[in-house]
């Protein structure tokens, strides 16, 4: 992630938004203050504190909902870069979800950097990404492997394989962690319930989607 990147992109937004969209622009606007306000930093720095300011990402939010095809490719390639950075306030991460569910409708190149993005915001927010927002992380796979393109259709299949094998690995960390983590589910087995831990409990929900 760059700073001058999310700048750039920032001051796109507000420009393409003047005519219409005054939510985005302002919203734009409030973020690249925010933006300015942090100095000069090392990008770890940045990171940490962009993490911390809940708001910052609304611009991209509200980007993506706008369904405007530039509106949604300038939101597509912060958040991407965000994720990767671990920049993300953990609050708005259902938010960020809804907005790549939104913008999986997009061009070509929007959906492939969603697709590229999806590994690393489970792995950074590993702890999050669990019930609800897990199954909506999935969903968004899905729901591009339905694409007619084959790049798309090849892509979501690669990435949703990748999630997959994610999910399960949390199990075996989870499983060695043992009695510390708590029972937060059961599930149905031949010889009756079963107590399981969150991981577990995820992976046994993941391994009950039919797409």
């Amino acid at each position: 992630m760059t700073t001058q990147l999310l700048a750039t992109e920032l001051a796109n937004l507000i420009q393409e938004s003047k005519r219409k969209h005054n939510d985005l622009r302002q919203a734009a606007e409030k973020s690249l203050e925010e933006l300015k306000q942090l100095g000069p930093l090392s990008e770890s720095a940045v990171s940490d504190q962009l993490s911390q300011k809940t708001n910052f990402v609304n611009p991209f939010i509200i980007a993506c909902g706008t369904k405007n095809a530039k509106f949604t490719s300038i939101a597509i390639v912060c958040l991407q870069r965000l994720i990767v950075a671990s920049a993300l306030p953990r609050s708005k991460l259902n938010q960020v979800l809804e907005a790549l569910m939104q913008a999986s409708s997009a061009a070509l190149d929007v959906q492939l950097k969603i697709l590229q993005a999806l590994p690393s915001l489970l792995q950074n927010y590993a702890a999050e990404l669990q019930g609800e927002l897990l199954v909506t992380t999935l969903n968004i796979c899905f729901i591009l492997q339905s694409s007619k393109n084959a790049i798309v259709n090849n892509t979501s299949a690669a990435t949703l394989q990748q999630l997959v094998v994610a999910v399960f690995d949390k199990v075996v960390t989870e499983d060695k962690n043992g009695s510390s983590e708590p029972f937060v589910g059961e599930a149905a087995t031949s010889n009756g319930k079963v107590q399981l831990r969150a991981a577990a409990l995820d992976a046994y929900r993941v391994s009950r989607i039919r797409p």
